[in-house]
């Protein structure tokens, strides 16, 4: 063709129609249309929206226009009060995950700063670690599996019973961190790191190897929890010099 297409624009059109979203033949006129959409229950998306019936060249839509949300609703349904306060929440928690962990926010196998690098005794504990799963037969990926579950199940039952949520402990503990080193004994931050360091380990092997097991809120919740981690860890660095 001697115009271009642009790909991103196919693929989520295919994609909203994939989800559901669908429109009239782009042969039919206004008539025909309706009276599909009185019949078929097709629909006639606007000119602005991703599943407009014409993929036209030259033309560059890179986000939902209010049709489409429309249509996506009508299929699946909008969220409830509580739903809406947990995604607030969640994004919440995302935003200052990464504000807190300052940059590089990098695990501390791939720290470069001296300083920050894994010691002789961190890496001792999660070897140590590893070793009594093995003693117990439990290092192997499907006993691993279970247990992400069981910690995935906990996450969700905490908004659904308990409505404290992950998030906000985890906020809360980093936030209180401050009140806790002042009082605290150098020895304490020391062993405080080397725990920090196993639970690293610990949550990088499951979102290594759980990637597509676990429920995508709880795994964005991990990742963030990771950073917020790695910078406890500092912080304990930091306080114990």
């Amino acid at each position: 063709h001697k115009k271009s297409y642009n790909l991103f624009t196919i693929v989520a059109h295919q994609f909203g129609q994939l989800l559901g979203l669908g429109h009239c033949e782009t042969a039919d006129n206004d008539e025909v249309c309706q009276a599909k959409i009185a019949t078929q229950g097709t629909s006639n998306p606007k000119s602005d929206s991703l599943v407009y019936k014409f993929m036209d060249a030259e033309v560059i839509r890179t986000s939902m226009s209010e049709d489409d949300k429309a249509g996506l609703q009508a299929i699946y349904g909008v969220l409830n009060s509580e739903e809406t306060a947990m995604k607030l929440e969640i994004q919440n928690f995302a935003d200052k995950a990464n504000a807190y962990c300052i940059a590089p926010c990098v695990t501390p196998d791939k720290e470069t700063n001296p300083k920050y690098m894994l010691s002789a005794e961190e890496q001792d504990a999660i070897q140590k670690y590893w070793q009594v799963l093995r003693d117990n037969g439990e290092y192997d990926r499907g006993w691993f599996l279970v247990k992400y579950k069981w910690i995935q199940e906990a996450y969700i039952n905490a908004y659904a019973f308990n409505k404290i949520s992950a998030e906000s402990y985890m906020l809360d503990s980093y936030e209180k961190f401050a009140y806790y080193h002042a009082s605290a004994y150098k020895e304490d931050m020391q062993v405080e790191r080397i725990l920090i360091s196993v639970q690293i380990a610990i949550r990088l092997k499951m979102l290594e190897d759980a990637k597509y097991s676990l429920e995508p809120q709880f795994y964005r919740f991990s990742e963030n929890e990771l950073r917020i981690l790695i910078q406890l860890r500092r912080m304990f660095i930091d306080a114990s010099l």
